[in-house]
């Protein structure tokens, strides 16, 4: 997936959907629209820096966030938000999580539709 939006601090529900299934792994088991709303929670204590110790029983899905590209720990966990994680938040925040729910729906790269 091209990676100019999250420079510009925005991604489009189809893109927001590739990230939450191919770079965090999430599929249409159990309740996946209530597990990216946690994610949306994570990603917003980190943005507005609410104490590390506070996020310490996260870390285990902090080390998936990291390795979606979604935050830079740096030094230590829980780190920070990359644009990224920026773009993905607020793609959350404006299309809601219901789309990871719909797992009889699918993405059509090419075009970024959903059939």
């Amino acid at each position: 997936m091209e990676d100019w939006h999250w420079k510009e601090g925005r991604m489009s529900e189809a893109q927001m959907y590739q990230v939450g299934s191919d770079d965090i792994g999430m599929c249409g088991c159990g309740e996946p629209g209530e597990v990216m709303a946690l994610v949306a929670v994570l990603l917003g204590c980190l943005k507005s820096r609410v104490d590390p110790r506070d996020l310490l029983p996260y870390n285990a899905i902090f080390y998936q966030f990291d390795r979606a590209g979604l935050i830079e720990h740096g030094s230590s966990l829980p780190g920070w938000l990359t644009p990224k994680g920026e773009a993905f938040l607020g793609a959350l925040l404006q299309f809601g999580t219901g789309i990871f729910d719909n797992c009889d729906k699918t993405l059509d790269r090419s075009t970024g539709e959903f059939f």
